[in-house]
């Protein structure tokens, strides 16, 4: 196995396909010091876990976390979901919408390096939990209903 530019390794699946295996990505690494906001992200978390950890312990505490960004993203979008989350249906539907939404809300994470409250700021929104940014754009953006699915 060759070690990759970025991160992971390079190997050979059992049918010789070349793929990149990565290793557990530590929670550490979504954050940056290049803005307040990824600061205040550094200082909340613990630098031993990892996303999968993260996601893990968000579902045991039915906290609804399911996608996270690196903030600010220096070589473009890094934005990682739990996959049992991801709405499982056509892209034009209205859960299909509620992917495409969220994605959008966790680009805004790495453009402009924010937090959520520092968005729901921005768009007028008030600080609960950050579903209502998903919503916000499913609706000015996509010009949907707000929906979520039901997986």
């Amino acid at each position: 196995m060759q070690r990759t530019q970025e991160w992971g390794t390079l190997s050979r699946g059992e049918s010789g396909e070349q793929r990149v295996v990565h290793p557990p990505m530590p929670l550490s690494e979504m954050c940056s010091w290049g803005s307040w906001d990824g600061i205040i992200c550094s200082a909340q978390i613990d630098n031993r876990e990892t996303l999968a950890g993260y996601f893990w312990e968000s579902k045991k505490k039915q906290l609804g976390l399911f996608a996270l960004s690196q903030m600010p993203a220096s070589k473009g979008p890094l934005i990682f979901f739990d996959p049992a989350q991801i709405c499982k249906t056509y892209s034009s539907a209205s859960q299909g919408i509620f992917n495409q939404a969220e994605l959008f809300h966790e680009a805004l994470h790495g453009f402009y390096g924010k937090s959520d409250s520092t968005i729901q700021d921005a768009f007028g929104l008030a600080e609960l939990a950050s579903i209502n940014i998903t919503f916000y754009l499913q609706e000015k953006v996509f010009n949907k209903t707000a929906s979520i699915c039901g997986n």
